[in-house]
């Protein structure tokens, strides 16, 4: 157990936390407003069971499940630091973070919330990976402790399960909502045949097909690449139609250079010297679900294509969001979703002042969490009532409120990763920024948004059936048409990408 009562706790009068409920409702340091929600705190949206305990008269305990140990130790103590940082900005005297090690396991996992929960932990943040989190599930729903994972994979959502991670589908739906505001209409994908590959598409086909239905958009064509090959340039190759359209190219050439007399043949001729196609692509934006080395060698091999990026929008996630990709040519003027950055900088600066080094990208989801948990206790022990009928006569103190309700205020909070909430399917909504690839690095065209103003919409997970082996395009079927027997299914995801 750790108790946290570090020296450097600064006093919520001389600290100003980035963390606030609602939607521009105040920040904590200024006062303890109550979420800005029709759903009040402490009322259950989903079964009663999920409710979470509301002690009385014992501090709020919360358990936080990483890998401490084992393979991805680094990322597990690095998320704990953040916790704890959270914690001493943000909690009260008597909140309670307690680490448990998941060794980075399923199994692990399962035992570790087993050690939560007997020793009263009312939440559970953590852990880390999906296949922990199916484990640590059913241990704390049978006991109604609601679990807030660190995992992106939506699969693990739902039944007092909460995903913190980053989602391709917020992600894909704010690039392409701004993509299609700014006039592009038909959309491709070019994606690795993995798990994250084949969410991406999902999302983009469920987000094309449900909230910007109305725009008129399509997608348009889908390509998937092994994310194990080292050249994928047959697969850009056909996304590009580029032996069509240089037939296409040479059938025009044959029909100008047979009127050698038609003055305007011959000023059409010589228009087509130096290309290597005719016609446009059969898209106006495209998806590159990739990141780092991988995206550099793969985003020049559409312009080598014939995929103009002058006419063509390439559009990526927030994946894209680090630094070098100025120096691809092929990348300049391209769109991506990312977190806003203020409030991001200013953790990593506390960050690398108290641990002096940099924070891994996940530290922050650490920090979010935690900071909501210390919020929530906050407000639960300030806000409740006392009991009815003859237990008013004792002055129990009320216990803090964790209850989905709480955790699913449809206001939001604002944490250091921008605004998020949880929607009734246990899947996290942000609000991203859209930012632009230039020569001097990523700048912001577009900002986060400030608040939600539409209700949670949620996203059908569809199926998007991969391309065969001897084919790199497919065409996807009609909403609801299942995956054929046979398809594709990933077993081992790769690289960055892979669903956690």
């Amino acid at each position: 157990m750790v108790h946290i009562d570090r020296p450097l706790r600064p006093s919520f009068a001389e600290y100003t936390p980035s963390l606030f409920i609602g939607t521009k409702a105040g920040r904590l340091g200024q006062g303890l407003p109550a979420p800005n929600t029709g759903v009040p705190i402490g009322q259950v949206t989903g079964d009663p069971r999920m409710s979470g305990w509301l002690a009385t008269g014992s501090p709020p305990v919360v358990a936080f499940l990483a890998p401490l140990t084992g393979p991805n130790q680094a990322i597990g103590t690095a998320m704990l630091d953040a916790a704890l940082l959270a914690t001493s900005e943000m909690a009260a005297a008597d909140f309670e973070l307690r680490p448990y090690d998941t060794r980075g396991t399923p199994q692990g996992a399962q035992f570790a919330a087993q050690a939560a929960l007997r020793d009263g932990a009312r939440l559970i943040l953590g852990p880390l990976f999906a296949a922990s989190a199916r484990a640590v599930a059913p241990e704390a729903r049978a006991v109604g402790v609601n679990v807030i994972t660190f995992s992106n994979d939506r699969s693990v959502a739902g039944g007092g399960v909460l995903t913190m991670g980053f989602l391709p589908q917020d992600q894909i739906r704010h690039v392409l909502s701004f993509a299609i505001d700014q006039g592009y209409r038909r959309v491709a994908a070019l994606a690795p045949r993995n798990d994250f590959g084949i969410a991406v598409v999902q999302a983009m086909r469920a987000t094309l097909e449900g909230p910007l239905a109305f725009a008129g958009a399509t997608l348009e064509r889908v390509a998937f690449y092994d994310p194990q090959a080292g050249d994928v340039s047959p697969v850009v190759r056909e996304l590009a139609d580029y032996e069509a359209r240089k037939a296409a190219l040479a059938e025009q050439r044959a029909d100008l250079e047979s009127r050698p007399d038609d003055p305007l043949a011959q000023q059409a001729l010589r228009r087509l010297q130096g290309l290597e196609t005719f016609g446009d692509v059969a898209f106006d934006a495209v998806v590159v679900a990739e990141s780092g080395d991988r995206l550099r060698a793969i985003a020049p091999l559409l312009p080598f294509f014939d995929v103009d990026p002058g006419r063509v929008k390439f559009l990526g996630t927030a994946l894209w969001d680090e630094p070098g990709l100025a120096s691809e040519p092929a990348l300049l003027g391209a769109w991506y979703a990312a977190p806003g950055r203020v409030a991001k900088q200013d953790f990593t600066r506390r960050y690398q002042a108290i641990y002096g080094r940099e924070p891994h990208r996940l530290a922050s989801l650490a920090y979010d969490a935690t900071a909501l948990a210390a919020v929530l206790a906050r407000i639960g022990r300030e806000t409740a009532q006392p009991h009815a009928g003859f237990q008013q006569a004792f002055t129990q103190q009320p216990g803090p409120d964790f209850s989905l309700g709480a955790l699913m205020n449809p206001g939001g909070f604002a944490g250091v990763d921008g605004l998020f909430r949880f929607g009734p399917d246990g899947l996290i909504e942000r609000g991203f920024a859209i930012r632009e690839i230039r020569k001097g690095g990523a700048e912001e065209i577009a900002p986060a948004p400030e608040a939600f103003t539409q209700p949670y919409v949620a996203l059908p997970q569809l199926d998007v059936p991969p391309a065969f082996p001897d084919q790199s395009r497919l065409e996807v079927p009609p909403a609801g048409q299942p995956v054929q027997q046979g398809a594709f299914r990933p077993s081992v995801p790769g690289g960055a990408q892979a669903r956690r």
